[in-house]
């Protein structure tokens, strides 16, 4: 039977599908952090949050003296909607790389479905972003200082929080229920499976957890981009492809950054080209990362459907004219769709939202490679982790850890692993949001579900959006998880319902004999391999023949499992068997050589030591002669 903990997710899951209209994707950095750092956005929140701040400890999992440090964490709560005494639960949101009041700000769906669950809702900061810098001012000084920033101390600090959140408040009995988008969806994920005795679920919006090593394709993000272009307009793609060779053929010029300037219509002279190519590239970028089917007011203030409108510059200006300019007309709706800027700042923009800890993170244990392929519309590109950790090194002082992030977390072999211990998790991806190609796109089990939407961007952690496209998105997504919900608690309370109903059918039969509890059971093919699970049946259930047969049926089923990661096992000691076998037989000839060596060498030594014994015995003779010779010529010894 199903723990409570699972109803309760399961409910809630209900509840969503009755209520939620219309999600959308949220933001994940990459490398693309400088339009963010141009303009401050309105980060005023639906209700009204008390802040607070919590004494955190600086490292989690040392005992040095210098771990006890103590800075403060902020976080924000909300109880107007809070059954406390019911036992309402608890939502909390997994902080991304930022200020949390703009995330708590653009987290509009967490507030649209609070008062529906009667939760307490809460958005904890991540550790070095925002006002929680463990060392201040100083918290980006050097190495020494940002070791201390990483995902495993951020996902503890959630933890002990939540933790002791709940003990001053006195609700150990309310669920936690963790929510993430982006790189927080990969923490609200990662923190479900780490930490499933404080979260019973997570929902995670466009989280990339298996964007690492060879798990995705790298070029996967960049295509899917160019593709969202492609989608919408040909010429529009085309276009964007061919402007960066005629930035590139401009900036050759004596005058070349002039000329760019006053293309850019830039508000003071480049000192760069990669300014106004960065400009450009992030424009497009972030433009298909938020290409919402309403207006939006996230990254920047953007219309609906901002990649189809950007097409519509390009497609409707006069054919022949140059690709640059066409590029820079459609990039300018991403930086100026309001009509309110006069000209464009594309170098020394400020930090409004405090990202730069991510430049760490990727340096460190993030490492997402990236490329760009011939079909892309950027220039092609590669990934070289040697050239990588070489600008890190110069960067930071350290050099990455490329496969730390799947040896922690996982990621290979997902659905299998997941399967076995995995529960209570939602992922949400739209295919036209390039990060889906980096998430989890099919469902895994009962409980682990993935929500994938191929037209539009995720179902996400947004708020409600009214209009003709979200109601139909809602509708469509409403519909496909109430049937969701009422099959997986079909699954959860079905078997107990049945042999409720088959337990009261057996007792109202006069005719049935009493069951003879003494019988021996019949060979069974759990005697194959005994203690792989456990399969008693009280009330002489085990006697039934039906119910022996189902249950055989599941040991099958986890019987074939087990031998085939065995057999994955195997091949894996297989081929370090062959790879020992053949170091050692290169030893082996290694030493074989010696040794020939070693024999020639003494063979030599032998024939010199023969000349030598010849050479004593004529010596000694001819000591012997001259002795004799002096001892008759009169010498006495």
């Amino acid at each position: 039977m199903a723990s409570f903990s699972s109803y309760i997710f399961l409910i809630m899951l209900f509840i969503i599908s009755v209520g939620v209209s219309e999600i959308k994707s949220i933001y994940l950095p990459g490398t693309y952090q400088s339009s963010l750092l141009v303009k401050k956005h309105d980060e005023k929140t639906k209700i009204p949050f008390k802040t607070h701040y919590f004494p955190q400890i600086l490292d989690h999992f040392t005992f040095l003296p210098k771990s006890c440090k103590v800075f403060y964490q902020k976080y924000l709560i909300n109880d107007q909607y809070w059954n406390k005494d019911g036992g309402g639960p608890i939502f909390v949101y997994t902080g991304n790389e930022g200020n949390i009041d703009w995330f708590a700000a653009n987290t509009g769906f967490m507030i649209d479905i609070v008062p529906n669950f009667n939760a307490l809702l809460i958005f904890i900061e991540h550790r070095f972003y925002g006002d929680s810098m463990p060392f201040g001012n100083n918290s980006y000084k050097s190495a020494k200082t940002l070791g201390y920033l990483n995902s495993q101390q951020a996902l503890a600090d959630y933890a002990v929080l939540i933790r002791s959140l709940k003990q001053n408040l006195s609700s150990d009995s309310s669920p936690v229920v963790v929510f993430g988008g982006s790189y927080g969806g990969m923490l609200a994920a990662w923190f479900r499976l780490k930490y499933p005795h404080i979260a019973i679920g997570a929902v995670a919006s466009s989280a990339p957890i298996l964007q690492f090593e060879k798990i995705t394709p790298w070029s996967s993000f960049y295509d899917a981009v160019s593709q969202d272009f492609k989608d919408a307009s040909l010429n529009c793609y085309k276009v964007i492809k061919g402007s960066w060779a005629e930035l590139d053929a401009l900036s050759r010029h004596d005058d070349g950054l002039i000329k760019v300037s006053k293309l850019f219509r830039t508000c003071k002279a480049l000192q760069s080209v990669f300014s106004a190519r960065d400009w450009l590239w992030e424009a497009f970028v972030y433009t298909a990362m938020v290409n919402y089917p309403t207006e939006a007011n996230f990254m920047m203030p953007l219309p609906a459907y901002p990649v189809k409108e950007m097409c519509k510059i390009i497609d409707g200006l006069p054919k022949g004219g140059s690709k640059l300019s066409k590029a820079f007309a459609a990039a300018s709706l991403y930086y100026n769709y309001t009509q309110t800027e006069k000209c464009f700042n594309l170098e020394g923009g400020t930090d409004s939202h405090g990202l730069h800890g991510w430049d760490w993170q990727a340096c460190t244990e993030m490492v997402m490679p990236m490329t760009c392929s011939n079909e892309s519309m950027f220039p092609p590109s590669s990934f070289s982790y040697k050239e990588f950790s070489k600008d890190c090194k110069k960067q930071f002082g350290v050099k990455p850890r490329p496969h730390w992030i799947t040896t922690e977390f996982g990621g290979y072999r997902i659905e299998q692993v997941l399967k076995r211990f995995g529960s209570n998790m939602i992922f949400s991806n739209g295919m036209q949001d390039p990060w889906s190609r980096g998430g989890v796109l099919k469902n895994i089990s009962s409980s682990i579900v993935a929500l994938v939407t191929q037209k539009d961007l995720t179902p996400n952690l947004l708020s409600k959006q009214k209009g003709n496209m979200a109601r139909q998105s809602g509708n469509c997504l409403r519909c496909c998880l109430v049937i969701f919900a009422v099959v997986s608690a079909l699954c959860v309370s079905g078997p107990a319902i049945y042999w409720k109903f088959k337990k009261l059918k057996v007792k109202a039969a006069q005719s049935c004999m009493p069951c003879k509890c003494d019988c021996s059971p019949p060979l069974s093919l759990l005697e194959v391999a005994p203690g792989l699970a456990n399969l008693t049946i009280t009330d002489c259930g085990k006697d039934d023949p039906d119910l022996k047969e189902e249950m055989e049926k599941q040991f099958v089923d986890l019987l074939s499992e087990e031998l085939k990661l065995q057999e994955a096992v195997d091949k894996e000691h297989a081929h370090h068997m062959n790879i020992t076998f053949v170091e050692a037989r290169r030893l082996a000839t290694e030493y074989q050589k010696e040794a020939e060596k070693c024999i020639a060498t003494t063979e030599t030594c032998e024939v010199g030591r023969e000349r030598a014994v010849v050479l004593y015995a004529k010596e000694m003779k001819l000591t012997n002669l001259w002795e004799r010779r002096a001892r008759q010529a009169g010498w006495k010894d």
